[in-house]
């Protein structure tokens, strides 16, 4: 489970606003709209959900803001529901219609829904964005295939081409092609930090959490350490990022269990675990198992592997086959030949 391009999908709905904006005479329906997208980049997502309404025909628009909010701070299940709420108007769909459909996928996706998030997205998605979160999909779904041939052309934006080489990269660390991963990794955050996108800080964050994850898979503790700690700190900039704060949380646990550092684990778990529950999403759930199971792996804890069988099953349900085998091999390894 990753908070995928959470900044992209911001920008999406606030460039499709802005041509509905080119034509709007409601001067009520622009002043709720101005208020709305200004917290929105602000990151006051429960000031945006809470705002008074524009006028009933710009009532979509108001949604996919809400929709926005909820899906940043992982209300997932409340994003999809904004966005049934109120149909969209014949002369809105096209220009609306982009990110109604990255939202719908980013929610699916954070419930761990791959199926529905795959039929929204479909096989040949035509955006960016859209390109990434059924890569994404692939990613979590373990159809390598897929995501590599999505991620293969570079995309002509900077900031949408580093988005590609950092899941491309993500990709290829979750998969132990660790040198061709990081390099990715790096190319993207080198663009990150030329971008003026608002909020880059976040993508920036997701890259040294996978530099992380790959010092984890080398067993450098030091570096994993350091790494997803420097994630975590760039995070803390938007503390509204329920999901991807929980998700570097729970690999901090993980390193800090590896440098066998165990108050700093547990400390990283709890934190992890309030965020989980503000967000009740499946698939950050069976992470968090996961978490567990491997911090307790690294601190020989004996109810590490009852974790892992737990969060197995979990992943196993929401089909995310690439964690169901690689817990496989961990409790394989822990048990011994049979």
């Amino acid at each position: 489970m990753q908070a995928l391009e959470s900044v992209g999908v911001t920008l999406l709905v606030l460039s499709g606003l802005a041509v509905v904006w080119a034509g709007l005479t409601d001067q009520v329906a622009k002043r709720r709209l101005a208020a709305m997208s200004d917290l929105l980049l602000a990151g006051e997502h429960a000031r945006v959900l809470d705002h008074a309404q524009p006028p009933r025909p710009y009532r979509p628009v108001g949604n996919q803001l809400r929709a926005t909010s909820a899906v940043l701070t992982g209300q997932y299940a409340r994003a999809l529901h904004l966005l049934d709420e109120a149909g969209v108007p014949g002369r809105l769909r096209s220009t609306l219609a982009a990110s109604d459909v990255n939202l719908r996928g980013a929610a699916l996706i954070g419930l761990g829904r791959y199926l529905e998030a795959t039929a929204v997205l479909g096989d040949e998605p035509t955006t960016a964005l859209a390109r990434h979160q059924r890569a994404q999909v692939a990613v979590e779904t373990g159809d390598d295939a897929v995501a590599l041939r999505l991620l293969a052309v570079p995309d002509r934006e900077p900031d949408d081409d580093a988005g590609r080489r950092r899941i491309l990269g993500e990709l290829h660390i979750r998969r132990l092609r660790l040198d061709e991963g990081e390099a990715l990794v790096r190319e993207a955050q080198r663009l990150y930090r030329a971008s003026t996108m608002a909020g880059r800080e976040v993508d920036e964050a997701y890259c040294e959490l996978h530099l992380g994850q790959a010092a984890l898979s080398r067993g450098d503790r030091e570096q994993a350490v350091r790494r997803i700690g420097a994630a975590r700190e760039m995070l803390s900039v938007r503390p509204d990022n329920a999901p991807g704060i929980a998700l570097v949380d729970l690999y901090l646990a993980e390193a800090h269990a590896l440098a066998g550092d165990e108050a700093a684990a547990d400390a990283a778990l709890a934190a992890a675990r309030v965020h989980a529950h503000a967000v009740a999403s499946p698939a950050l759930d069976a992470a968090f198992e996961r978490a567990t199971g491997m911090v307790g792996v690294h601190l020989s804890r004996p109810d590490a592997a009852s974790h892992l069988r737990a969060a197995r099953a979990m992943h196993q349900a929401l089909g995310e086959r690439p964690h169901v085998e690689y817990i496989d091999t961990v409790i394989e390894r822990l048990e011994g030949p049979t």
